[in-house]
């Protein structure tokens, strides 16, 4: 497992400022300091420590299950100040948003330290299937469900689409 993955997954912080740690020399395996990002380490046998203080992997992960309020941002920070969904969750460990939900938008949002499972539910390669209810003012084009299903530009390459079911 890359160095940068581990202390990521120790919840000692992301895996980009991970890779700074070991490139200012503050991280170190059996004893020795580690200069390159790149570098594997062996959970079960190196001996890892930042700052000299001993790293090692959880042994179970935590999950919560958070109904996001409006004016709440999906992100660990926000340098904008506005509160982040991660501050409203009373835990010491360093969990994130498994997706993402807007800003103004109200909804139900996993947050974990399980990063293999954030994985799996979030990379577009795994397809996985989304459900969202929405409340609408207004009366909805007679097109409305057709340019779902074609797909709706949300700024990224590839347009999402979907099922509209009008409830």
């Amino acid at each position: 497992m890359r160095i940068n993955k581990y202390l990521a997954r120790a919840g000692v912080t992301s895996r980009r400022k991970a890779d700074e740690l070991v490139r200012h020399g503050r991280v170190s395996r059996n004893g020795e300091a580690i200069h390159e990002p790149g570098v594997n380490v062996n959970p079960k046998s190196d001996y890892i420590t930042v700052d000299g203080h001993p790293v090692s992997l959880p042994t179970e992960y935590v999950y919560f299950l958070l109904h996001k309020p409006q004016n709440t941002i999906s992100s660990l920070d926000d340098p904008r100040g506005r509160t982040t969904v991660v501050e409203l969750i009373p835990t010491t460990r360093r969990i994130h948003p498994v997706g993402r939900l807007d800003y103004d938008t109200t909804g139900v949002l996993l947050l974990t330290d399980d990063g293999d499972l954030t994985y799996q539910l979030t990379h577009p390669s795994n397809e996985v299937q989304r459900t969202y209810e929405i409340t609408y003012e207004g009366t909805l084009p007679d097109t409305a469900a057709e340019q779902v299903q074609s797909g709706i530009d949300i700024g990224e390459d590839n347009p999402a689409a979907g099922d509209l079911e009008i409830l």
